[in-house]
Order: C-alpha cells, then structure tokens, then sequence
C-alpha cells in the first residue's frame, strides 16, 4: 500500500514540475499601440429612430382620420412590458413657442383647434415592434394633403426610465442630451 501512495506521489510531483518547465516566457513585451479614435457618444440601451411620412404614405381611413405603421426593430416584449417609447413630431415648420423643433405626441391643434396628431406602439403577432402615427379630426373636417411629416422614435429600456426619474421625457431636447442621442 506504501508502494502505491509512493507512486501516487512521484506522478504528481512529476506532473507538477513538467506543467511548471513548461510556462516559458516567450520574449519581452513590445511598445504600446496607438491610442484609436474615440467612439461615437450614445447610449447602447436607448434607441433614436427618425422616419418621414409623405403624403402618398398615409392610409386614409375616413376623410378625418389618416395613419401610418412605421416598423421598428427595437420595440420588443420587454420594452413592452416595462421600457418606454416616445414618439415626437418635428414641428421646426410651425410657429409654436418654445417647441425645440421635436414635441411630443399627442399633439392637440395640428393645423386647426380641433386636429390632433396621436401615435401608439404594439407587437404584432410576428413579434415586431410597430409603431403608428395618426392625424385625426373628431369634428369630422377634411384632412388635406400632407406635406413630408418627419418623427422620432425614442425606444428607452426600464433601466434607462428608472436611472432618469427626474426626466422630462416630453421634452426632446433635454431626453437627447441625458441620453447622448445623435441626430
């Protein structure tokens, strides 16, 4: 019984000392590289998408209620259930007072009192994010035609919500610059 721990022994030791004989240095180590460029700022958890709907893009659905799907990617189960879409319509056209060029949507008095533009956001049974702008009249007036209509899409995760309480994520301006959006 001795013989055989011995042996034991003498196998481990040897298979000690030979992994031991066998980490070698290869050579000194060489100058250190070139720093790279920076990266561009953004936030790997926040996604901007900007779309445009022209006139011939719109379904019309009555005279006083026309929409548009604009297909996103980012819009998943999970930010479904507990991240955060915002939807903002370029009004740099318009003079409204103090609109930094993106408001939110729903956007009340769109180019008379009673036009509204609204959006919304779902899945569809595929499982891709949707997301759907509309112009409606409940008084029933004709919607004319439509110029180019630009949005932007803000697709936020619930740690991106919780991490910026004290955001005012109806303003675009101030939703850009604590997420280091890019236009």
């Amino acid at each position: 019984m001795k013989t055989k721990f011995n042996l034991f022994l003498t196998a481990v030791a040897l298979s000690g000392s030979c992994l031991l004989n066998s980490c070698a240095k290869d050579g000194d180590t060489g100058p250190t590289g070139a720093t790279g460029a920076a990266g561009t700022n953004g936030n790997a958890n926040v996604k901007g998408y900007l779309f445009t709907v022209n006139n011939a893009d719109w379904t019309v659905i009555s005279t006083a209620n026309w929409q548009y799907n604009y297909s996103c990617s980012a819009i998943t189960k999970s930010v479904m259930d507990s991240g955060m879409v915002m939807v903002y319509w370029d009004a740099n056209n318009l003079p409204l007072p103090n609109t930094h060029n993106y408001v939110t949507t729903p956007f009340l008095g769109y180019q008379v009192a009673t036009r509204t533009i609204t959006s919304s956001w779902h899945l569809s049974s595929a499982g891709t994010g949707q997301v759907t702008v509309s112009i409606y009249d409940p008084s029933g007036a004709v919607i004319p035609a439509q110029g180019p209509l630009s949005f932007k899409v803000v697709v936020a995760t619930a740690h991106n919500r919780m991490a910026n309480p004290n955001l005012n994520w109806n303003n675009y301006q101030e939703v850009k610059a604590a997420l280091n959006l890019q236009d």
